[in-house]
């Protein structure tokens, strides 16, 4: 039996506008819009779903920013992290040390609690120099040279808001 087809198959009807065009594409540049997701949804929620692996969150409450130039030190400390500037994190990190040093030595000269601080800031200054002095570490790797990574950068942040907070604690503490 011979296949019956119609001389001419109208697709307009298929156009949904019907006229000759079945398919269009065209251009469009939509204005970006800032979507922000707090960051207990992104860790409970999307990081999971992303296969980004478990966060390990630390929340250090600025309080009344006491040591305010401190703060802004480390502001400019994670701008480098962001920008995967190891030497500027540590170099902000070690002037927010310095800062602190010298408000704490001014304002709780003689107290007890100066004894405890001289180890901390003592321990800290050492850590923050890392990375600006690598040529004065004595010990040797079988490769050469020691490297500065992403994580040390991101535990010398993380102690550098924690000293932050300790040293106002401390002075909050004296008054």
């Amino acid at each position: 039996m011979p296949k019956q087809t119609p001389e001419r198959t109208d697709l307009w009807i298929i156009s949904g506008n019907s006229d000759p065009v079945f398919l269009e594409t065209r251009e469009q540049v939509e204005d970006t819009v800032e979507i922000r997701i707090p960051s207990t949804d992104w860790i409970h929620d999307f990081a999971p779903k992303l296969e980004l692996g478990e966060s390990f969150v630390v929340e250090i409450p600025k309080g009344e920013k006491i040591i305010r130039k401190a703060w802004e030190y480390i502001e400019e400390a994670e701008e480098s992290f962001r920008k995967w500037d190891t030497k500027g994190v540590y170099a902000n990190c070690r002037e927010a040390g310095k800062l602190l040093d010298k408000t704490i030595n001014e304002k709780l000269k003689g107290k007890p609690s100066m004894k405890k601080w001289k180890r901390v800031i003592e321990k800290f200054n050492y850590a923050s120099s890392l990375d600006l002095h690598l040529e004065d570490i004595k010990e040797e790797k079988p490769e050469g040279a020691i490297i500065i990574k992403k994580a040390d950068a991101e535990h010398l942040l993380i102690s550098s808001k924690a000293l932050i907070k300790y040293a106002e604690n401390l002075l909050q503490d004296e008054k």
